[in-house]
C-alpha cells in the first residue's frame, strides 16, 4: 500500500525560441512521474516558468508531499532549485535532486545542507525503493545511484548501468496539459511538441557529462512500434503533427 501522500516532481522552466516561445515538456520527469504511478504514487509535475518557487511553496501549503524532487540541469537554473529546497527543510518536507548536475557534482547538493538524498544516473530504476524507504522512514541503504548522509558520513551508492531497453519507461503525458507545450504554425498547419526518442551518445565532445562515462555514451533508442504508439496518442489528444525529436 502506497503512501496517501503525493510526490512533486520540478524542473524549473526554460524558454527556447527556436522552439515558438515555448519550452518542450520535462520529458525526463514524465518517465520518472509514470514509473512512480505505476508504483502506485500519485505524482504532480511543476514546470513552472513564473513564480518558480512559489508554485510549489503554494501546493506543500495546501497538501504535504511525501518528498520534493528536482531535476537540475544547468547552473543558471540551481538558485530557484535551492532557494525552494531551503523553504522546503523549513517545512521539514524531504528533498531529493537527480539529473545532470547532481550526477556531476553528487557532492555539492549532499554537503549543502538542504537536500536529504540524490540520485545519480538514470532514476527509474532506483525512485521507488527511494521513495519506499522515505516511507517507511529509513535510509536507503544499497539502493543503487542513491545518496545520503548518515551522520558526518556522505554515501552515494554507485548507479546501474543504463538501461539497454528503454521500452520498458513510459511518460505520464496524461500529468501534462499538452496545451503549455505545443507551438503552432497556421501557415503550414503544423502542431507541434518535442518527443524523446533516445538517451546517450558515442560522441567524445569535452565539454559534454557524458565524455568521462562509457555507460552515458551508450546510445540507445525507443522502438518504432513505442514511437508509433506515442505519436498517435499525442495527434489524437492534441493534434499534434510535427514533432522535435530529442
Amino acid at each position: 500500500m502506497s503512501s496517501k501522500k503525493p510526490i512533486y516532481l520540478v524542473n524549473q522552466h526554460e524558454e527556447s525560441g527556436k522552439y515558438g516561445r515555448k519550452s518542450p515538456p520535462a520529458l525526463g520527469l514524465l518517465y520518472i512521474a509514470q514509473t512512480l504511478i505505476d508504483a502506485g504514487y500519485k505524482v504532480r509535475i511543476f514546470h513552472p516558468r513564473h513564480n518558480r518557487v512559489k508554485a510549489v511553496q503554494d501546493a506543500v501549503r495546501d497538501e504535504e508531499p511525501l518528498f520534493v524532487g528536482f531535476s537540475n540541469f544547468l547552473p543558471h537554473e540551481l538558485p530557484y532549485d535551492l532557494e525552494t529546497s531551503k523553504w522546503l527543510k523549513t517545512q521539514g518536507v524531504k528533498v531529493v535532486w537527480g539529473g545532470i548536475f547532481s550526477t556531476v557534482q553528487p557532492e555539492v547538493p549532499l554537503g549543502s545542507g538542504f537536500v536529504d538524498y540524490i540520485v545519480v544516473g538514470e532514476g527509474e530504476r532506483p525512485v521507488v525503493q527511494l521513495a519506499e524507504a522515505i516511507e517507511n522512514g529509513v535510509a536507503p541503504k544499497g539502493i543503487p545511484g542513491v545518496g545520503y548522509c548518515d551522520g558526518e558520513e556522505m554515501i552515494i551508492e554507485p548507479p546501474l548501468p543504463p538501461e539497454p531497453d528503454l521500452d520498458k519507461y513510459g511518460l505520464a503525458w496524461d500529468l501534462l496539459n499538452l496545451e503549455d507545450y505545443i507551438a503552432r504554425n497556421e501557415k503550414l498547419n503544423a502542431v507541434m511538441t518535442a518527443v524523446p526518442f533516445s538517451r546517450g551518445c558515442p560522441f567524445r565532445c569535452s565539454f559534454c557529462y557524458n565524455a568521462h562515462d562509457t555507460g552515458r555514451r551508450s546510445w540507445r533508442g525507443h522502438s518504432l512500434e513505442y514511437m508509433k504508439d506515442m505519436v498517435s496518442y499525442l495527434n489524437k489528444r492534441a493534434g499534434v503533427n510535427v514533432l522535435l525529436v530529442v
